[in-house]
């Protein structure tokens, strides 16, 4: 219950909530009201900037877990060929045991 102190200042405080004149507002702020309110058309490139998109963070660890893998699989096994110097060394009549198997003379880097 409110004591008979705080109804009396509840009742000026109303009073002079009744008595307050507000300013008029300037015409120029209705047009800046709106005008914040219209969507901007910006350049589709400044999305490639200033964009997002939201993706489920358990599809980033999917995506990540994925490139790792597939980055470890390139570079970790890596294909087994003969080399290609070799096999045209025997086919000319040349025995391959001349050259040790660590080195290859082949003109293309990686053939080997």
């Amino acid at each position: 219950m409110q004591s008979n102190d705080d109804r009396h200042e509840d009742a000026q405080l109303r009073g002079l909530l009744r008595e307050w004149q507000v300013a008029d507002a300037p015409p120029s702020l209705e047009q800046r009201v709106l005008k914040s309110c219209t969507p901007r058309r910006r350049a589709w490139w400044r999305f490639l900037f200033t964009g997002y998109i939201r993706v489920p963070v358990p599809l980033v660890y999917v995506l990540a877990a994925l490139l790792t893998v597939a980055v470890w699989r390139v570079t970790a096994h890596a294909p087994t060929r003969p080399c290609v110097a070799d096999a045209h060394s025997t086919t000319e009549g040349r025995a391959s045991e001349s050259r040790p198997a660590s080195r290859c003379d082949h003109p293309l880097p990686g053939v080997c």
